[in-house]
C-alpha cells in the first residue's frame, strides 16, 4: 500500500497489484483529507474507527482485519451462479427444492404461495452478515419444533476464481498470482459446487425472542472444507504462495466469499425505498440505502458508471435527461433533469414509477455475475415500461451478465420467456393441501402457454350458496 500527497492535501491511496517483467502494477484506491479523520482513539475500537473514516470497508476474520473488496476497485466480480435453492420448514417451505436454475428465473402464482419467502431465505443467506437472527416467524406453523434449514448451491468458472483471488491479492496488498496459480485453484475450485446453508432450531413460542445461527460455507459436501479441498494444490503453488503471499488463503477464501458475495448480490423487495438526501460515504454497490452515495462517488471520480447510469434512466424514462446533486446542509440531494423543465426534480416528488426506474437503471454497472433478487418488476410501470425494462432485464441475462430471480403477477413480465431455447426457467408456484408451497418447471410449449394464461383470464367467481 502507498500513500502519496496531492496540491490539494490530500493523500492518494495506491495497492500493488502484481509484477509484469519487472514492473510492478499499481491500482489507485481513493484518496483521504488527512484534517477530515476524526482524533486518534486507544485500542482495537479505535483502529476501526480510523480505518471506516478513510472510506475503507472492513472484513473481521479471526481477530484480523482485512479491507473489503469493492465493486469497481481491485474486483472484476466474483461471478457466482445460484445452481440450486433448498429450504426445510421455513415460512412456507417445508420441503422445498429448485435445480438447475438459469440466467433468469421467473416466480409466477397466486398471492401468499411462498414466492418472496424463496427471495427472503436467499437474502439471509446472501445478503446477510455470516450470524442473523431466526424468530418463531421463520418457521414452518405446520410442524412447530422442527429444524428449519436452507441452502444456496453456486458455482464458479476459472475466470470466477481469478477475479476472488485477484480481490483476495489486493485486500492483503499482496501480488496477484500468476497463471499457474490460478489453474491449480481453478482445477480444485471449479469441481466443487460451493453450498451456502444454515440451520437452527427457532423458538417454539411466541415472543420467546430469536435464536442467532451462523451461514457455512463449504465446498460441496457438508464433511468437506476448503482445507481439505486446497491440501491438493501442487508442491509449485505452495512455494509460490511461501514466497509471495504469506497468508492462509484456504481460511480467506472461506471466509472472504461471504463478504465478497454479499456485494454482489442487490435485493429489489417490493417496498423499495428510495433515501432522496443522504451523506457522502462509499458503498459497495448500488442497493436501495445505497444508490446515492454510489452515483455521487461515481462521478466524483468520472467513472464511467455515471454515464452509464444516466443513459439508461433516460432509455427507461424517455423524458429524463440526466441526474444532478446539490447539496442541502450537511447533506445531498439526487434529482433528474427532464426535458422542458428548468432545475432539477428531486427525488422527494418522484413518483413510485421514477423511484422503481432508478433502481433498477443501476443493475447494468454491477460486477459481472452478480445476482439481483427483484419482487414484481412491474410495480407502478406503463406497459410500455415493463417492456423496456424487462428488454434491458433480457439482455443482461441472455449475456450472462447478471441473475435474476423475479416474481410477478404480469404477463408482461413473462413475455419472452424461453426455458426451451434461451437461459431462462419460469416456476408455477401454488400450495400444496398442508399449506405449504410447491413450484412446478414450465419447459414444454402447452406448460409455458397455460403459465402465461393464468396472469391474465380473470378469475371464476365462488359457486353460489343460494338455491
Amino acid at each position: 500500500m502507498l500513500g502519496t500527497g496531492t496540491a490539494s492535501g490530500d493523500v492518494k491511496l495506491s495497492a500493488c497489484l502484481r509484477s509484469e517483467g519487472g514492473v510492478l502494477i499499481w491500482r489507485t484506491l481513493g484518496s483521504l483529507n488527512p484534517a477530515a479523520l476524526p482524533a486518534r482513539k486507544g485500542g482495537r475500537r479505535g483502529q476501526e474507527s480510523r480505518r471506516q473514516s478513510r472510506g475503507a470497508r472492513l472484513l473481521h476474520v479471526d481477530g484480523v482485519y482485512s479491507p473489503k473488496c469493492l465493486a469497481g476497485r481491485g474486483c472484476e466480480g466474483v461471478g457466482l451462479r445460484v445452481v440450486r435453492f433448498s429450504a426445510e420448514n421455513f415460512r412456507m417451505l417445508r420441503d422445498f427444492r429448485l435445480d438447475d436454475l438459469k440466467g433468469l428465473n421467473v416466480f409466477i402464482g397466486p398471492n401468499a404461495t411462498g414466492k418472496s419467502a424463496v427471495h427472503d431465505a436467499m437474502r439471509l443467506l446472501l445478503v446477510q452478515p455470516s450470524q442473523f437472527n431466526l424468530t418463531r416467524d421463520h418457521a414452518y406453523r405446520g410442524a412447530p419444533g422442527s429444524k428449519l434449514g436452507i441452502e444456496v448451491n453456486l458455482e464458479l468458472g476459472e475466470d470466477d476464481v481469478r477475479s476472488l483471488l485477484d480481490a483476495l491479492a489486493v485486500s492483503q496488498s499482496k501480488s496477484s498470482p500468476p497463471a499457474f496459480v490460478v489453474e491449480d485453484y481453478s482445477r480444485l475450485l471449479t469441481a466443487n459446487v460451493i453450498s451456502f446453508g444454515c440451520r437452527g432450531f427457532p423458538p417454539r413460542v411466541p415472543d420467546a425472542g430469536a435464536i442467532t445461527v451462523v451461514k457455512s460455507v463449504q465446498p460441496g459436501q457438508p464433511s468437506t472444507s476448503f482445507v481439505e479441498v486446497l491440501q491438493k494444490l501442487s508442491e509449485k503453488t505452495r512455494a509460490w504462495e511461501r514466497e509471495f503471499w504469506g497468508f492462509d488463503p484456504p481460511r480467506l477464501i472461506q471466509n472472504g466469499l461471504l463478504q465478497v458475495v454479499s456485494d454482489q448480490v442487490v435485493a429489489l423487495p417490493t417496498a423499495r425505498g428510495f433515501r432522496a438526501r443522504f451523506g457522502v460515504g462509499r458503498v459497495a454497490k448500488p442497493d436501495p440505502q445505497g444508490i446515492g452515495p454510489w452515483l455521487h462517488q461515481s462521478m466524483v471520480e468520472k467513472r464511467p458508471e455515471f454515464g452509464d447510469y444516466e443513459r439508461q434512466l433516460s432509455n427507461l424514462l424517455p423524458h429524463t435527461t440526466g441526474i444532478r446533486m446539490t447539496p442541502s446542509v450537511s447533506e445531498l440531494r439526487i434529482g433528474t433533469v427532464e426535458d422542458g423543465l428548468p432545475e432539477m426534480t428531486p427525488a422527494e416528488n418522484w413518483s413510485s414509477g421514477t423511484v422503481h426506474l432508478s433502481l433498477f437503471s443501476a443493475l447494468p454497472s454491477l460486477p459481472k455475475g452478480s445476482v439481483v433478487l427483484a419482487e414484481e418488476p412491474e410495480l407502478s410501470l406503463h406497459p410500455a415500461a415493463i417492456r423496456r425494462l424487462m428488454r434491458m432485464i433480457h439482455r443482461l441475462a441472455d449475456s450472462r451478465s447478471l441473475q435474476f430471480f423475479l416474481t410477478t403477477h404480469s404477463d408482461k413480465v413473462v413475455e419472452g420467456i424461453d426455458p426451451r431455447q434461451k437461459d431462462h426457467s419460469l416456476w408455477q408456484f401454488s400450495r400444496n393441501p398442508d399449506g405449504s408451497t410447491q413450484a412446478t418447471r414450465c419447459e414444454t410449449e402447452g406448460q409455458i402457454a397455460e403459465a402465461i394464461d393464468s396472469l391474465v383470464r380473470p378469475e371464476e367467481p365462488p359457486p353460489s350458496s343460494q338455491p
